[in-house]
C-alpha cells in the first residue's frame, strides 16, 4: 500500500485472515508444547478498501465536472475571439461606420467623405462576416468533437467489457482480481467524465447504462454511433452529428459530461442553454436591424448624379443588400448593396432629387435622418444599435464568468469525494 500510494487508480488492500486451529487433539504426539497454543493465522484473501456509494457519488460529480470544464473552456475561447479592445472589434467598426455618416451630413457632396462611408460600411460588413465565419468554424470543430467523443466512449466500453470477462475467468479460481478491478474502476472514472452513466453489478457481472440502455452488459457492448441528422440552428439544415445507438439508430439523450458540454456549445440557442447559435442569433438580430432601419431611410433619399447611374439623381436605393427578401440576412452574408459598391455617389444623402440647379442645397437632410436612426434608443426589437451590441457582448462575458465559477465549485465538490 505504501509503495503504491502515488499510483493512479490503485485501491488500498488489506489481508483477510483467520486463525489456524491448534492441534489439541494430537497434543501427545506434538514435538512441542506450543502446538497446543495455536498455529498462527492463515491468509484467506486480499480485499480492496473501497466504498461503492462514494464511487457512485464521485462519478456523478465527475460527469458534472466534465460538462462544466468543457463549457467554461469553450466559452472562454469564444470570449477571447471577441476582443473588444482590438481595432477589428464589432464595437469599433460600428462606431466608425456611424461616425462616417456624421461626416457625410457635414459634407454631403464631398467624394472622399462618401468614399469613407463606403469604406467603413465595407469594414463593418466584413467584420461581421469574419465573426460569423469564425463562430461557424468553431461549431464545426465541436461537431467533429462529438464524433471523436463517441469513438472514445465505444473504446472505453470495449475495454470494460474485456475486463469484465477477464475478471470473471480469473475469479473462478476463488482469487480476487484486484489489479484488474483497479483498471476497470479507472475506466469507469474516465467514462463518467465524458458522459453521465449508471452502473450496477449482479451475479458478478457489471452492467453500464446510458440513457436507460446497456452500454456494457458484462462482456457485450451496445455501441454508439453518430448520424448527420442533427438540426443546425445556423443553417436550418439537419446536418450535425447526432448521438445514436448503433443497433437501431435511436437517439441518445446526453445529460452531462464532456459530451454534454460540447453539444451545448455547438447547439445552444437560448440563454439558459448558451452556445454558439445563441451568440450568432444576437449578431443576426443586430445585422437585420441595421439592414431594415438604415435601408428604410436611405431608400427614401436621392443619390448624387454620376456617370455610373446615368448622370441623374435616383431614389429607392438600399444601402445594405436585403437580397430582395429571397434569403434571410445573416451576419454571414451581410453586405453593402451593389449600387453602393458600384460608387459612393449612390449614397443617398439628400431628401430631394439633385439637379444642377440645387446641387449644393438641401443635400444632407437624408443623411441627417439616417443619423437620427443611428442615435435612436427606441428601435424595434433592439432599442439601440450600440446598446444591443453591448448587451450581446456582456451576456457572453457573464456566461463565461458563471461557467468558470460553477466549474470551480464543482472541482471542490469533486475533490471532497475523491
Amino acid at each position: 500500500n505504501i509503495a503504491n500510494a502515488d499510483t493512479k487508480g490503485y485501491t488500498r488492500q488489506r489481508l483477510i485472515t483467520t486463525s489456524r486451529v491448534p492441534t489439541t487433539g494430537l497434543a501427545h504426539f506434538a514435538l512441542s508444547e506450543c502446538a497446543t497454543i495455536g498455529g498462527g493465522v492463515r491468509v484467506d484473501s486480499v480485499s480492496q478498501i473501497r466504498d461503492e456509494f462514494l464511487d457512485k457519488q464521485f462519478r456523478k460529480e465527475n460527469a458534472d465536472a466534465g460538462y462544466l470544464d468543457k463549457l467554461a473552456a469553450g466559452l472562454e475561447d469564444i470570449e477571447t475571439m471577441f476582443d473588444e479592445l482590438s481595432d477589428m472589434s464589432i464595437s469599433t467598426t460600428l462606431s466608425e461606420f456611424f461616425d462616417s455618416f456624421q461626416d457625410l451630413a457635414n459634407n454631403p457632396t464631398d467624394y472622399e467623405v462618401r468614399a469613407e462611408v463606403q469604406s467603413k460600411g465595407l469594414e463593418l460588413t466584413s467584420t461581421l462576416n469574419y465573426y460569423y465565419s469564425k463562430l461557424s468554424d468553431q461549431q464545426n470543430v465541436y461537431d467533429q468533437s462529438v464524433d471523436t467523443l463517441v469513438g472514445q466512449i465505444n473504446a472505453i466500453a470495449e475495454s470494460i467489457a474485456h475486463l469484465n470477462k477477464t475478471i470473471e475467468e480469473y475469479e473462478m479460481s476463488g482469487e480476487t482480481a484486484n489489479d484488474l478491478r483497479d483498471q476497470r474502476n479507472l475506466l469507469l472514472d474516465e467514462l463518467s467524465g465524458i458522459v453521465n452513466i449508471n452502473y450496477y453489478e449482479t451475479s458478478g457481472q457489471l452492467h453500464v447504462q446510458l440513457d436507460g440502455r446497456d452500454l456494457v452488459s458484462h462482456a457485450t457492448v451496445g455501441a454508439l454511433d453518430t448520424a448527420q441528422t442533427g438540426y443546425n440552428p445556423l443553417t436550418g439544415l439537419n446536418e450535425l452529428n447526432e448521438v445514436v445507438w448503433a443497433s437501431d439508430s435511436a437517439a441518445v439523450a446526453i445529460g452531462s459530461g464532456e459530451l454534454k458540454g460540447v453539444l451545448q456549445l455547438r447547439d445552444g440557442s437560448t440563454q439558459g442553454d448558451y452556445g454558439i447559435p445563441y451568440l450568432v442569433n444576437g449578431l443576426n438580430t443586430l445585422v437585420n436591424a441595421l439592414v431594415d432601419e438604415i435601408n428604410a431611410v436611405h431608400s427614401q433619399g436621392w443619390t448624387l448624379p454620376c456617370d455610373e447611374n446615368g448622370g441623374v439623381s435616383v431614389t429607392g436605393v438600399n444601402f445594405f443588400d436585403d437580397f430582395g427578401g429571397t434569403v434571410p440576412v445573416t451576419a454571414g452574408n451581410f453586405k453593402l448593396d451593389d449600387a453602393i459598391l458600384l460608387t459612393p455617389n449612390n449614397i443617398a444623402a439628400s431628401d430631394m432629387e439633385i439637379t444642377d440647379a440645387n446641387l449644393q442645397d438641401g443635400n444632407n437632410l437624408n443623411a441627417q435622418a439616417i443619423l437620427e436612426v443611428i442615435n435612436s434608443n427606441s428601435l424595434s426589437g433592439i432599442n439601440s444599435f450600440q446598446g444591443y451590441l453591448s448587451t450581446t457582448i456582456s451576456t457572453l462575458a457573464i456566461e463565461v464568468s458563471y461557467a468558470k465559477n460553477m466549474k470551480e465549485m464543482q472541482d471542490v465538490m469533486l475533490s471532497n469525494k475523491d
